[in-house]
């Protein structure tokens, strides 16, 4: 578990130790806050033949849980990013839930992004819920709950995993010898497993790309060969970098160079940019970008779409 966790976990085990503790939580916050791994590790714990805060490691439970054979852990994520949890899963999943504990203790299974359950998965496990197994523990982790159907979120104790204090990120990410830690947190939006993973990754060079791309065009590069560049680049990295740079320029343009900013180090840029914008014209584009993101799972013509952006950004700055 994570130093920023204490609370969560300080909580659920007070839970435990009063004979409290529910048979379904919901474990919900925005990706990169380690609220995956929280729940596998406590999952862990609740296996665990100890009675530690956390799992000890060494007994038979927690070696078959870390050579993950363990018979009473059960999980359940989509096979595909994107994809739904089919109800043939979930169904097998009751099934197993149903059974005895083999190691004559708890059962404990996990739905990572649990927003991904359509309506018959979804009304499958609303059943399992309304009438749990005993000594079964069911942890949905999301980052979207308000996806979930309502009776389900009604039935699940709901623990928050929000980003931590910028101070526990930034000290965790210097831990990790991460590079402008503070730049990487930034461009997470104050996740910090989400800034490891951008950090020295092809996401950190596409975001460069991007930003290039969009700066010359603002200054009047043709359209056409921006378009050649910006198709080399994966379109969800473009739309999501380019939200959050408009969302900057809007930010710069309305509160001036103390905004609070994702791209902070492009900010004199983006000074320049915002002089010399039309505010109007980029909530155009920002309601252009929010709305294909939204569509990114339907097969879009491309190159026609980022035609488009392109334009309406062109289209947001004034001609010398």
């Amino acid at each position: 578990m994570y130093n920023w966790q204490t609370e969560q976990r300080d909580y659920l085990n007070n839970m435990l130790r009063a004979n409290k503790f529910p048979h379904a939580l919901l474990f919900s916050g925005p990706d990169g806050t380690g609220k995956k791994q929280f729940a596998a590790e406590y999952a862990k714990k609740l296996l665990c033949s100890s009675e530690q805060d956390e799992a000890c490691g060494h007994c038979h439970s927690c070696q078959v849980f870390a050579a993950d054979t363990h018979p009473d852990y059960l999980h359940v994520a989509p096979l595909d990013e994107g994809k739904a949890i089919a109800v043939d899963v979930i169904r097998e999943l009751i099934v197993k839930l149903s059974k005895t504990s083999q190691f004559g203790g708890k059962t404990v299974a996990i739905i990572d992004n649990a927003e991904q359950l359509n309506r018959n998965s979804a009304n499958a496990l609303l059943k399992t819920l309304e009438e749990p197994t005993p000594d079964t523990i069911l942890v949905l982790v999301c980052s979207y709950p308000h996806r979930l159907l309502p009776t389900i979120r009604s039935r699940c104790l709901q623990i928050a995993f929000p980003v931590p204090e910028k101070s526990a990120a930034l000290g965790y990410l210097q831990q990790q010898n991460i590079d402008d830690a503070e730049l990487y947190l930034q461009l997470s939006h104050g996740s910090p497993l989400t800034a490891c993973q951008v950090a020295g990754s092809e996401l950190a060079e596409q975001r460069k790309s991007v930003l290039k791309i969009l700066i010359k065009t603002s200054r009047g590069q043709a359209i056409s060969p921006a378009l050649k560049e910006i198709e080399k680049i994966p379109l969800k990295a473009t739309l999501d970098w380019s939200i959050d740079f408009c969302d900057d320029l809007i930010r710069v343009k309305s509160q001036g160079d103390q905004a609070d900013i994702t791209h902070i180090d492009v900010r004199d840029v983006l000074s320049k940019m915002a002089a010399c914008c039309q505010i109007q014209a980029l909530y155009g584009v920002r309601d252009l970008l929010i709305e294909r993101k939204k569509q990114s799972n339907i097969a879009l013509n491309t190159q026609l779409l980022l035609e488009d952006l392109l334009i309406l950004w062109k289209q947001a700055f004034k001609t010398a």
